[in-house]
């Protein structure tokens, strides 16, 4: 019964920003260093690469808030829950070639805070449904004991017995081998245990998932851009006792595919649509949880003898843009340092899976968002600054955070 992992594993505890290739934390407004020429105005296509020995540097600053909660039903429910998550990011990316770009990032999550009220989530559809999965788990694990106190009940009578209050009978095992006391109502038990495991503790702080990738510009003229990368995504955060702690990392190796399409119908104007898809190439190994006390690590002898558990992710995470981005230079010269944009992203992530038992459902989040930047690069000077602001407006068994991102670029020709 994974009711921590069930209220937010999986939705916002990994610093998710940085988890899907290539740049989840950071945007790809900001222009390309280029032949003057180019910055009558500012916007750029969403998958170009950096000319040949041109090498960008980002320095990113991610804020998550928020904690609203989108059930299976797809309908939108405060919870009780609120966010409070920053990552930084270091980001270098390289022209190898005037088509081929290198890219690392590295993301470091200095803020992993969030709280729950919990008279407010125990009212909530979420926490009944926690409840309800937590209740059919007991009643096949108990049963039988049940039974050899009544040989003539059935499991409707050992239902009755739990929802009347019913003590746990003579020391109740569970699968981690600890035992939940003769004494407990077992009803109380599943209530509290459902409440402990969905109130959030400080989560780890420190570096989080290393990237790397490369992008390819296939087809490239003055309108139109056509574009892919492939990505690595390497396990270096913190995920050991991610079963108890928000942790700074993924616990796996990720591979990803990025496909753009760009085209500028007008001067000024390039529109963009991105699609990535992210795969596990390996699991992972996280500590088991206490059932008795969510916070803690087990350290009873559990049934099958191994306080390690096998975490996978199945499937594929796929998140697909569509983007405007506008040049205001193409207005009047004067503006030809900014550009303004607006995008829509839809987020589908994967399940998760515990010793091949689903431990977390497949989640949507869909959003909306938009921007400004900054480039001096019209004047000769090499940076730019830009900020993005992301709000969810509809998903499926997602936590609804808000995202306001800044990014500060340099840039070095060698």
């Amino acid at each position: 019964m994974k009711t921590t992992r069930l209220l937010l594993w999986g939705f916002f505890t990994t610093y998710m920003p940085a988890m899907a290739w290539p740049s989840d934390v950071v945007s790809t407004t900001a222009p390309q260093a280029a032949a003057p020429s180019r910055f009558a105005h500012a916007a750029v296509p969403e998958g170009n690469t950096l000319p040949q020995k041109v090498l960008r540097v980002r320095v990113v600053d991610k804020f998550l808030f928020g904690g609203d909660y989108y059930g299976a039903d797809g309908k939108r429910e405060d919870i009780g829950l609120r966010t409070n998550v920053q990552i930084n990011a270091f980001v270098a990316e390289y022209g190898i070639t005037d088509r081929l770009s290198f890219r690392m990032l590295v993301p470091t999550v200095v803020h992993n805070e969030a709280t729950m009220d919990l008279a407010q989530f125990a009212d909530s559809k979420k926490y009944q449904d926690a409840y309800n999965s937590a209740f059919d788990k007991v009643v096949e694990k108990g049963y039988s004991q049940f039974k050899q106190m009544a040989p003539k009940a059935t499991k409707a009578d050992y239902i009755n017995y739990i929802r009347s209050h019913g003590n746990a009978p003579t020391g109740f095992p569970l699968d981690t081998g600890e035992v939940l006391p003769s004494n407990r109502s077992i009803q109380s038990h599943l209530h509290h245990t459902v409440l402990r495991g969905a109130t959030p503790t400080n989560g780890h702080l420190g570096l989080g998932d290393v990237e790397v990738g490369l992008l390819y510009n296939f087809y490239r003229t003055d309108s139109m851009l056509v574009s892919s990368g492939l990505g690595l995504r390497t396990p270096t955060g913190d995920f050991d006792d991610s079963s108890i702690r928000r942790s700074v990392g993924g616990g796996i190796y990720d591979g990803g595919l990025r496909f753009n399409f760009d085209y500028s119908p007008v001067f000024g104007l390039w529109l963009s649509a991105q699609s990535q898809h992210e795969y596990a190439l390996t699991s992972a190994t996280q500590q088991r949880a206490s059932r008795v006390n969510p916070y803690l690590l087990n350290e009873a002898t559990p049934l099958d003898g191994d306080n390690t558990q096998k975490y996978e992710k199945r499937g594929m995470d796929s998140k697909e843009m569509l983007k405007a981005n506008y040049g205001l230079g193409a207005l009047t010269p004067v503006l030809k340092a900014l550009a303004v944009n607006t995008y829509y992203q839809y987020h589908a992530r994967r399940s998760t899976y515990i010793d091949g038992s689903e431990s977390q459902s497949a989640s949507s989040l869909q959003g909306v968002g938009g921007g400004a930047s900054a480039s001096g690069l019209g004047y000769g000077l090499p940076l730019a600054f830009d900020v993005d602001y992301f709000s969810p407006f509809a998903g499926t068994n997602a936590v609804a955070n808000n995202e306001l991102t800044m990014t500060l670029y340099l840039y070095a020709k060698f």
